[in-house]
Formats: C-alpha cells, sequence, structure tokens
C-alpha cells in the first residue's frame, strides 16, 4: 500500500510518516463501540456505549496504544467531567479510529502513494477498513483504562483459565478465572502507573529550561547520524546553560 521509502521517511516534527499500529492481535471482542451514549444510565462504566454484540469467532484486529496526561483536552471534556473516572480515555479511545482514518486520506492523497498504487485514490483507506474498527488501548494519568482495555483482559483471562485451570490446580475453570483475573488486573494497572510516573519523572530535567530543549527537537535533524542529533544537542546545552531542573528551585 506504501512505498517502503515513505516509511522511513519522517515529517518535520521527527515523526514517521506512514500508518503502523503498536498491535496486530486476532482475539474475540464485543464490536467496537466508542461514541457516547445520550442515556447516562445505559453507559458502560460510566465511560462509553454499551457494549455492541460479541464477534461469532476470533478475528484480526488493529491495536493502537495512547496515554493521556492530566490537563490535557480530554480530561477537560464533557466525557471526563460527566461520566466518571474513565471519561478522559473513552474521549481519546474515541478519536483514534478517525484518526486513522484522517491520515490514511492524507496519505491517498499523495502523488508517490497513487502511483505505488496504479493510481487508485482510496487504496490505503480500503486496506485499513479491511480490519474493521481500529482498537483503542488508552491508560489514563492516574490508571485509568479504556473500555477495549476491560474486553482484551477478559479475553487473555478467559483463554488462560480456559487452558490451564487444572495446571493452577483450581477447583474449577471458574475460579482459576477469579485467581488470573485479579492477578492480570494488578499487573496491567501497576505496570501503567509505574510507567507513567516513570515517564514524568524523566521530564522533570527540563523544567525551568525555558522551552530550549522543545524548540531543538521540533526543528528535527533528517538524515542526520544515529550516534547523536543537532536535537539533542541542543537540549544538552540547555541543560548545561540553564540547569538541571532550574524551576524545581524556586
Amino acid at each position: 500500500m506504501l512505498p517502503p521509502q515513505l516509511l522511513r521517511r519522517q515529517d518535520r516534527r521527527g515523526q514517521r510518516i506512514g500508518i503502523v499500529p503498536d498491535g496486530d492481535l486476532r482475539v474475540q471482542l464485543c464490536e467496537a463501540r466508542t461514541a457516547r451514549c445520550r442515556d447516562a444510565s445505559q453507559r458502560y462504566r460510566g465511560t462509553a456505549a454499551v457494549r455492541g454484540p460479541r464477534m461469532g469467532s476470533a478475528e484480526r484486529t488493529l491495536w493502537d496504544c495512547k496515554t493521556v496526561h492530566r490537563g490535557g483536552p480530554c480530561y477537560q471534556s464533557a466525557r471526563a467531567r460527566d461520566d466518571g473516572q474513565s471519561g478522559a480515555v473513552a474521549e481519546r479511545a474515541h478519536e483514534v479510529d478517525a484518526d486513522y482514518e484522517r491520515r490514511a486520506r492524507v496519505l491517498d492523497a499523495r502523488a508517490d502513494v497513487r502511483a505505488h498504487n496504479q493510481g487508485s485514490t482510496d487504496a490505503v483507506e480500503r486496506r485499513l477498513r479491511s480490519f474493521g474498527t481500529v482498537r483503542a488501548m488508552v491508560w489514563g494519568a492516574y490508571g485509568e483504562a479504556s473500555d477495549d482495555v476491560h474486553q482484551l483482559l477478559d479475553y487473555v483471562v478467559d483463554a488462560e483459565a480456559t487452558r490451564s485451570w487444572r495446571q493452577l490446580g483450581a477447583r474449577s475453570r471458574a475460579e482459576a478465572r477469579s485467581y488470573l483475573m485479579c492477578r492480570t488486573r494488578r499487573s496491567w494497572g501497576i505496570t501503567a502507573v509505574r510507567e507513567m510516573a516513570r515517564h514524568r519523572l524523566t521530564r522533570l530535567e527540563w523544567v525551568g529550561a525555558r522551552r530550549l530543549p522543545r524548540a531543538a527537537q521540533a526543528v528535527g535533524t533528517a538524515g542526520a547520524a544515529a550516534l547523536g542529533t543537532a536535537a539533542e544537542m541542543g537540549a544538552v546545552q540547555a541543560m548545561q546553560r540553564h540547569g538541571r531542573g532550574a524551576g524545581m528551585r524556586r
């Protein structure tokens, strides 16, 4: 669908131009529904629309992993305000598939992409739609997750309980499922919260750096050597000039 040189190219912000999902899984979930329910009493976990019917069999699905930071537009949305503790991640999950469709249309409009697809004007979008709705694995700043994460959790736990409840020494599949659900939910949740905290801590050194590191990153250095870039050099120089975390000393 896309010429190889386009997948390797970067835009001015240093981001890849192509559409590359974070996961490609064959799972049996419910039909994707991320739109907000008008009836507040029908919102599943207070976050999203009522779950759709379950797929008849496992299907190949594309997944995109996102994180939501406090203070952003998702936490200021109506869903975050009115739909419970997971409203912000539900709002972000609702945007994921539309983002992929929009990016597919942008790629289809490129002359090199059309030439690669024998003149087709919607080759990328048709290929994307063949996988169905892009599922959104969204984690929030407080460890909350989108409904697709909960559906994937249910699927993983059900499959493992069915496969290994006897080896675990459980008296029944239901008993094994209860144990596995508790253990997996705790493991995923702690991992998400811990990595969010680590991410925030790694950014503390830029507090009070007068935006010079971010300005250097925005310039970009296409084709630079792998051992170092001008953006990284600018960030180091800014740290040397203004100190590490200067704003934290006030």
